[in-house]
């Protein structure tokens, strides 16, 4: 094969890869699906909204509200039936030694959420207690101070920590609680509203938060109350709480939502700004959709189809 055409078929296919590799994939557990396979670790495609089942959880945990990645890479988690700290292997879903929480004074009900800072401190809020707190590898909680609404997902991004909270929409009662999301203090606990969400967010009581390794923002909710519906996933804008990328998930009860370990730790990052959505597609007058060329299926197929034509040119020299 001539050295030319050599070249080109290795660029075409790494511009595939990448392409192909583009999309962020997050965990989660679906610790209030109600379904056979409830408490089981998931991998979620956030580009299609694909959830692959990894396994049930092992040792057996009943409510796993909080999942996070350290900053070394290890992925913990928070269960509110045990109220234990542990790790959890992405892979296999195998939990270790798990850690008793201390410090809280609602023993019950907390739903928390869950997000390690770049250096390293784990903040954990409790809705039982709506209440911000510090918490040690150990377990051992020290309270921050009141967040003054009920949020269920905590998501931490740069240096210094900026805290992002998600707000129940649904309170007990199934009356609309907090809906939004929020920037939390880290040194008092307050928590201030940034916007509340549209009505693309469907209706649901809690979920996850967290933000992938680009610094974009993404949500999870628990749609099981009141419609007993799929969990949604979207990615947020953290200026504005407005929300793109919404996708209908294929199980229902998520909580909790891990994606990448803390992000823009240079002194001064903040989250980026997302980027514009694409534009609508339009066809043309032979009634064909084209597809965005720089999107990551645009992209594929671009490659796919170079690929071939430089097959073809190949076969004929």
């Amino acid at each position: 094969m001539p050295k030319t055409c050599t070249t080109l078929l290795t660029i075409l296919l790494t511009l595939l890869s990448a392409s192909l590799a583009a999309a962020p994939i997050a965990y989660s557990i679906n610790s209030d699906s109600g379904t056979v396979d409830e408490d089981s670790l998931y991998r979620i495609d956030l580009a299609t909204g694909a959830s692959t089942r990894v396994a049930s959880l092992t040792p057996e945990k009943l409510d796993v509200e909080g999942l996070a990645f350290a900053p070394d890479g290890t992925l913990y988690a928070i269960d509110d039936e045990s109220l234990t700290l542990f790790t959890l292997d992405p892979n296999t879903a195998v939990a270790g030694t798990p850690r008793l929480i201390s410090g809280l004074s609602v023993r019950s009900q907390n739903d928390f959420g869950m997000t390690f800072g770049c250096d390293g401190t784990l903040y954990i809020t409790s809705v039982a207690e709506k209440t911000l707190f510090r918490l040690e590898l150990t377990g051992a909680a020290t309270p921050i101070g009141p967040l003054g609404v009920n949020i269920s997902a905590i998501a931490a991004y740069g240096n210094p920590t900026r805290l992002y909270g998600l707000g129940n929409g649904l309170d007990g009662d199934q009356v609309t609680d907090s809906p939004g999301l929020y920037q939390i203090d880290i040194d008092t606990g307050a928590a201030s509203l940034i916007g509340t969400f549209s009505a693309a967010v469907l209706p649901y009581t809690e979920g996850g938060l967290d933000f992938d390794e680009a610094g974009m923002l993404w949500g999870v909710t628990d749609r099981r109350i009141p419609d007993n519906a799929p969990s949604q996933v979207m990615r947020i804008d953290t200026q504005t709480a407005a929300v793109s990328e919404n996708r209908i998930l294929n199980e229902i009860g998520f909580e909790s939502l891990a994606i990448a370990s803390p992000g823009g730790c240079d002194p001064g990052s903040e989250p980026p700004p997302p980027p514009p959505p694409p534009p609508p597609p339009v066809r043309d007058p032979d009634g064909f959709v084209p597809v965005p060329a720089l999107s990551p299926s645009g992209l594929a197929v671009l490659a796919i189809l170079l690929l071939l034509g430089g097959l073809i040119a190949t076969r004929r020299l």
